[in-house]
């Protein structure tokens, strides 16, 4: 998994495109979760977004994603909305993993 961190804010879409353009795709829900068991340190400092699994929240119908961040003494694994923009100063990163390329067939 690589995190990464916009230098600007940016809506979930501008994520998803530039993540597609680099061959990164949004960190599954397992490895996202692993992430945060083996490095706890990391959203003790960072919100770190994987914009992989998404639901739609039956309060009030958005969809929303999971979102890893913490304290000095807790962590907590929260949802947060695709709508709006991803402060880079409120320290939102995103949680993606390699595409690894096709192979062709002979």
């Amino acid at each position: 998994i690589l995190l990464l961190r916009p230098e600007a804010p940016v809506t979930s879409e501008e994520i998803r495109e530039e993540t597609d353009r680099q061959g990164f795709a949004a960190a599954r829900i397992r490895a996202f979760l692993a992430l945060g068991e083996q490095f706890p340190d990391f959203q003790c400092k960072l919100q770190i977004v994987t914009l992989g699994p998404q639901w739609r929240d039956p309060k009030d119908d958005k969809i929303v994603v999971p979102c890893l961040w913490g304290e000095s003494s807790h962590r907590y694994l929260d949802l947060r909305t695709l709508e709006g923009l991803w402060y880079p100063a409120s320290g939102y990163c995103f949680a993606v993993t390699r595409i690894a390329p096709r192979r062709r067939r002979s």
